[in-house]
């Protein structure tokens, strides 16, 4: 092994001053220990963004579920049987789809499953029901 004049070996020495210019090293702006530390974040998507607020929930549970049962049942669904009946020519196949889109949720809140279940749900069933609203507003205007 070489030694050098201070009594330290050359190996370790020609290794401290490696490390300490591979760490203090500036290429581009980059650092090298940026480079080491380097980890690329997941940005997190609409869903799971969607099904994190939905477990957040949890303390408006009341909230929601008169949400559901009495916005659903008093609100929307009404108005939905009202276009089919009047503007979407009494179909069957409509009536079918939004009484049974419906079912799940009143199962859903009857047996007091959590909100991050519930939710989703609820919101299937808002926009199948505006679909279906839509649909028979655009089949009156067309005839």
């Amino acid at each position: 092994m070489f030694y050098s004049r201070t009594g330290g070996s050359f190996v370790s020495l020609k290794n401290k001053t490696m490390e300490y210019r591979l760490t203090n090293s500036n290429l581009g702006g980059i650092k090298a220990e940026d480079l080491y530390n380097y980890s690329e974040k997941r940005s997190a998507n609409i869903f799971t963004r969607f099904f994190a607020w939905c477990s957040q929930q949890e303390d408006n549970r009341f909230l929601w579920l008169g949400i559901t049962l009495f916005g659903q049942i008093g609100a929307v669904l009404p108005i939905t049987a009202w276009a089919i009946l009047y503007l979407g020519n009494n179909s069957l196949l409509l009536w079918i789809i939004a009484l049974a889109v419906n079912v799940p949720l009143y199962i859903l809140n009857l047996g007091a499953v959590h909100t991050k279940y519930i939710l989703p749900v609820f919101f299937f069933v808002l926009l199948t029901e505006a679909v279906i609203i839509l649909y028979c507003v655009t089949l009156f205007l067309m005839s």
